[in-house]
């Protein structure tokens, strides 16, 4: 894979799952992370909008990122798996949501998230390969 590639794919996967929440969705926050195994971004959809947590999870190495399609990621202890792309999106409740992503071969990683009413969160995981 070309070294842009990646991160016009992850752009691209950006945009879509931006378009998803809402075309009236407005960045509310973000907690960027180069380092850390997740990245969360709140957004502030249209009123009326049921509470929704996307993202992707991503397998990282020295070389770049790579999509980790059929992670499981466990929301609240209902399981969930992601698409070819490494996205998903689950449709949840107002309040504080526990997340855990696995795939084999990569380190675990779990979170906290707090959802307010109108809002969509998106929440990325960047995986270590195990050693």
């Amino acid at each position: 894979m070309a070294p842009g590639t990646v991160k016009t794919f992850s752009t691209l996967v950006f945009s879509l799952a931006l378009a998803t929440v809402s075309c009236n969705a407005e960045r509310v926050s973000s907690s960027p992370s180069s380092l850390r195994e997740q990245e969360v971004v709140r957004f502030r959809s249209a009123p009326g909008k049921a509470p929704v947590l996307f993202g992707q999870v991503q397998a990282v190495d020295d070389a770049g990122r790579y999509p980790m399609a059929t992670s499981s990621v466990s929301v609240d202890g209902n399981v969930y798996y992601t698409n070819a792309l490494g996205a998903y999106r689950v449709p949840v409740s107002v309040g504080k949501h526990q997340l855990v992503v696995e795939h084999t071969g990569v380190r675990s990683s779990r979170t906290s998230v707090k959802v307010e009413p109108g809002d969509s969160v998106q929440v990325n995981f960047y995986l270590r390969y195990a050693d």
